[in-house]
């Protein structure tokens, strides 16, 4: 039969506490495992030995100190949460300004071209639509220019030029 490797600390330790039908076969055949397995024999009868002579008050004095520094290290950090509390709240009010200075801006809105022969044309139906004689037509140009806020005068004689020609 071919053996196989050597037993891992695992299952070392269950032969020690309670050996299987394989790792006997295996401890049959292989002498540097029994040899391993002996020596962790004797290491526990002498750890057996050794604190069944030990006096109870030194177990319970042992008991005492495990526990306080159980407590001690518990205790060392009463302000955990709040600490915890505050670093996450500091990433949170980073993150939130890294996508505020992040985030893209909204276009500018363009100011529309103004279309002078645009303007002209609606000039122009508005005076064929109004109801207003053609000798009052320079009036209603003067005043129309006044109410827009444009200097007064400049279309009434290039009006005057057109009709001459």
């Amino acid at each position: 039969m071919e053996m196989k490797a050597h037993l891992t600390n695992i299952e070392m330790t269950e032969a020690l506490m309670e050996p299987s039908r394989g790792a006997a076969v295996h401890l049959e055949e292989c002498a540097p495992c029994r040899a391993e397995l002996a020596l962790l024999r004797a290491t526990v009868r002498h750890a057996t030995a050794e604190a069944n002579a030990r006096p109870e008050d030194f177990w319970v004095q042992q008991r005492r100190n495990i526990r306080a520094r159980a407590a001690a290290e518990t205790s060392t950090h009463p302000h955990a949460g709040p600490r915890w509390a505050l670093v996450f709240g500091t990433c949170v009010l980073a993150f939130a300004l890294f996508l505020l200075h992040s985030a893209p801006t909204p276009p500018a809105p363009q100011a529309s071209a103004v279309d002078p022969d645009h303007e002209l044309l609606l000039e122009v139906e508005s005076m064929v639509g109004s109801d207003v004689p053609q000798s009052l037509e320079p009036a209603s140009v003067l005043a129309t220019e006044i109410s827009r806020g444009l200097p007064a005068g400049n279309s009434i004689t290039d009006s005057k030029k057109g009709e001459q020609e």
